[in-house]
């Protein structure tokens, strides 16, 4: 038993001593990466003050095992208890699967929501069936017997789609005719003033529906469509073009690049067959004249397939290798790290995007109206090691992103120097990395209204 008791001290130290030299580790790498990017010194000092820190938590556990018996006790003590510790935060942290609480929640939200006569549902997005579905969900829809990919959610219908930032409530939109965020009747008209397509920036997710940044530009372009849908990337925003705009003609169209994750997505998206096959011009599923059959795949899929699969995942029991590894905890506090070169995209990404929007440009002219670039910014990422990637990346990215566009001489509107200018930026988004706030979604409807009047400037 002695032996025991002086042996579990020891075993304790250790155990943090290699913990804390696994992330030394890891920094270190990341360091080394980011070196290789041709950075600013400035830009590497938080990585080499963390890599500095783990040091120390590697030096302090191994040191105490050079302690007398019961002081190296006391100090095991203290360390197993803040393991402990952090060990009950990471379960209660990770309950199942993320992605099944979160829908769990928007599937009780829906039920709560729902008036007689009116039910509410869950919506779908069309990015469950691209890159965001499990391993044995299905990627098209069954539709007039044939394999199908909706690129809107259900018409006519009452969605809970989104949580209020940051107060966590959420929030039901009422879709028009076609599952878009308009109000009704649009659908019946031609030659409309303008139309936006992008994600979830562009539908205005977590805002009320009189807040969005499209229904800002309706007090100048009252017939303005949003065909915003949440996570869709460059592929499906080619996609709605094609399907959508030629029976609207809408002069001007507003590509709406969210410089966050736009590219990342289309990364995902060009897995899907179905979606590739956007690329040549004369490619449609013919969804306009399809909503009743969509609706009603939509809910079957709804029922068979996402709902199930969703609960599933949320009594899914946790990892035990991320347990151990406090993966929950060390995202939440920035310390898990990634590679440098994952978020940057690579020159065949590039040369598809270019491919994509020279595709939109023509489809667009081909009424004669005139396909402009709005580029939306992303929130500054706090820094710590996690987005360290990210942080570096992301002047590059712009860059290169903007002088592809100018590069098929479509104009650009650059809400990002709009958002820079504000004395305080970060009151634009409702919490660090989210959605805008109304004043955001305000800043960016009177960016894109001010280039628009100088366009029209004879």
């Amino acid at each position: 038993m002695a032996v025991t008791r002086q042996a579990l001290p020891k075993l304790v130290l250790a155990g943090a001593a290699a913990a804390a030299a696994l992330l030394l580790l890891r920094a270190l790498l990341l360091l080394r990466d980011l070196t290789r990017l041709d950075l600013e010194r400035a830009a590497l000092l938080p990585v080499a003050a963390f890599a500095g820190l783990f040091a120390v938590a590697t030096a302090l556990p191994l040191l105490a095992l050079r302690l007398p018996p019961p002081r190296r006790a006391n100090v095991a003590l203290a360390v197993g208890s803040a393991a402990a510790a952090a060990y009950a935060v990471e379960l209660a942290m990770g309950r199942g699967a993320a992605a099944g609480r979160l829908w769990a929640d928007r599937a009780r939200a829906a039920a709560q929501m729902g008036r007689p006569g009116a039910p509410a549902y869950p919506s779908i997005e069309p990015v469950r069936l691209v890159w965001a579905r499990g391993p044995d969900l299905p990627s098209t829809l069954t539709v007039d017997g044939v394999p199908t990919l909706p690129l809107a959610t259900r018409a006519r219908s009452r969605l809970v789609s989104c949580r209020d930032e940051p107060d966590g409530s959420w929030r039901a939109y009422e879709t028009d005719e076609h599952g878009f965020l308009n109000p009704p009747g649009l659908w019946a008209r031609t030659d409309v003033g303008l139309a936006a397509v992008g994600d979830s920036f562009t539908a205005g997710s977590c805002v009320p529906f009189g807040s969005s940044m499209v229904a800002g530009l309706r007090g100048r372009f009252p017939d303005a469509v949003n065909l915003g849908m949440p996570g869709s990337g460059p592929l499906l925003m080619l996609a709605e073009v094609r399907e959508y705009l030629p029976a609207l003609r809408p002069r001007e169209v507003l590509w709406c690049h969210f410089a966050g994750n736009d590219l990342l997505d289309l990364r995902r998206e060009r897995d899907h067959p179905l979606l590739l096959r956007y690329l040549d011009d004369g490619f449609r599923q013919g969804l306009l004249q399809k909503q009743e059959a969509i609706d009603t795949a939509l809910d079957r899929y709804l029922e068979r397939h996402l709902g199930p699969a969703f609960e599933r995942a949320a009594r899914t029991p946790l990892s035990a290798v991320d347990v151990l590894a406090l993966r929950q905890l060390r995202f939440r506090i920035g310390l898990v790290f990634t590679d440098p070169s994952a978020g940057a995209p690579t020159d065949d990404e590039y040369a598809l995007f270019a491919a994509i929007l020279e595709g939109a440009r023509r489809t667009v002219a081909g009424w004669g109206g005139t396909l402009r670039f709005v580029y939306l910014p992303a929130d500054a990422p706090r820094w710590h090691p996690a987005r360290a990637a990210e942080v570096a990346q992301t002047g590059r990215v712009r860059a290169r992103t903007l002088a592809v566009v100018r590069g098929l001489s479509i104009p650009v509107i650059d809400v990002g120097a709009a958002f820079a200018a504000q004395p305080d930026a970060r009151a634009l988004f409702a919490c660090p990395e989210c959605h805008y706030t109304a004043a955001g979604y305000r800043v960016a409807a009177d960016t894109i209204l001010a280039a628009l009047s100088v366009a029209a400037t004879p």
